[in-house]
């Protein structure tokens, strides 16, 4: 035991004696070559061209070996930054075995942990000694970018189950009618491309679809807007921690292009669609006002070409005659007699299939001639029957040739 203490008395005096470690009236304590006046609860002084470390280390390969730099106020609010033992085993983070992870920790009854800079300097998050993300002073945060121009950019793609957009009207200011639709539409050209390794967008090798923004500002120019970016004539990611000497400013200049808001497209194309719809409704109505006039001029166009000739006598029996010439190219005559006692008569001329084509009321009794002009009608055998009084007197078949 006096050894110790001797040992210890020793120590101590080394210490003191050469200024390595310094305790002041008010408690606060200093460590290294110039300690004589610490600021601190605990103050490490160095003034060398190397390293100042200050180390926690616990060598314990067991299972709840942990490393702990732990701060703290109050009651049990405290954050720690802690280190993991390679074989640690106590338990896990959401699924996750902490053997050898370091992490950030705060204490439960902790608000929070803030994250944040000085004025004007950029926070940066970075892996495998490569910058990942940036968030700039103003706070737009990049990632995959060293510049980024909006409160989010990213230089690759988003993968995401849905985004949803602030659309109250009470938040909107001078509303007003969109006028672009399928005229400007119509206008765009869809193209397919790759990226050239500019811009920071790493990603050359994908094929996209798309269209090229100085072609949209032709036609939608509200839709275009120009940016900077940091340009890089070398990869700045490849060199970590092992080129000291190496300054990303050498290799940088700013440059300017163009990006296009491509989701509001998409009001175009709702209007774009109702233009087209209007379009469909004037050509259903157009096509429907045809397809009556062309069923009047069917069922007109025995009418429009008959000429019925009568001769004036006395005739007690109704007779049909076969129609001459048959078969027949176009035009034909149906010679006939109407009873002179006869109220009513017509002839019927029915198609191919038995469907009635037309009624040609005859108004008169005695002989009489039908001519019939069937230009319009297709080749096909066709019958006629004369009707007297309601009652069927006689039915022929003519044929049509063509």
């Amino acid at each position: 035991m006096r050894n110790i203490i001797i040992i210890l008395l020793i120590n101590l005096f080394a210490c003191f004696a050469f200024g390595q470690i310094k305790v002041v009236s008010n408690g606060d304590t200093g460590i290294g070559s110039d300690a004589s006046s610490p600021s601190a609860d605990l103050h490490i002084f160095e003034n060398k061209n190397s390293v100042t470390r200050m180390r926690v280390e616990n060598q314990s390969s067991g299972s709840n070996a942990i490393a702990d730099l732990y701060m703290i106020t109050g009651a049990s609010k405290g954050f720690a930054l802690q280190k993991f033992g390679s074989n640690f085993g106590q338990f896990t983070w959401n699924g996750i075995n902490l053997s050898d992870y370091a992490r950030f920790r705060s204490d439960s009854q902790v608000k929070g942990l803030i994250f944040t800079t000085g004025s004007s300097k950029p926070l940066i998050f970075g892996t495998s000694d490569s910058e990942r993300m940036r968030i700039l002073p103003n706070g737009n945060i990049g990632i995959g970018t060293t510049s980024p121009t909006s409160p989010l950019q990213v230089a690759g793609d988003i993968k995401a189950t849905g985004f949803v957009v602030v659309s109250d009207k009470r938040l909107k200011d001078n509303i007003q009618p969109l006028d672009y639709g399928l005229n400007e539409i119509l206008q765009l050209e869809p193209v397919t491309y790759t990226y050239k390794n500019k811009s920071q967008l790493k990603d050359n090798n994908s094929l996209h679809f798309g269209l090229l923004a100085q072609e949209v500002q032709k036609v939608m120019p509200e839709l275009v807007e120009a940016y900077s970016t940091i340009e890089y004539s070398d990869d700045i990611n490849k060199y970590g921690e092992d080129n000291g000497g190496f300054l990303r400013e050498s290799v940088q200049k700013e440059e300017t292009y163009f990006a296009i808001k491509d989701s509001h497209i998409k009001f175009a194309l709702i209007n774009a669609i109702k233009d087209q719809q209007s379009i469909i409704d004037q050509q259903e109505t157009r096509i429907a006002q045809l397809e009556d006039l062309v069923n009047k001029l069917i069922e007109n166009e025995v009418s429009q070409n008959t000429e019925i000739s009568v001769t004036l006598e006395s005739y007690e029996q109704a007779d049909l005659s076969q129609n001459e010439p048959n078969p027949f190219n176009g035009i034909t005559r149906i010679n006939y007699i109407i009873p002179s006692d006869a109220t009513t008569s017509s002839i019927n001329i029915f198609d191919m299939n038995g469907r009635l084509v037309k009624t040609v009321d005859l108004n008169h009794t005695g002989k009489g001639t039908l001519n019939v002009n069937a230009d319009n009608l297709p080749s096909g055998t066709y019958s006629y029957q004369l009707i007297v009084d309601g009652q069927i007197q006689l039915t022929k078949n003519m044929i049509l040739s063509k």
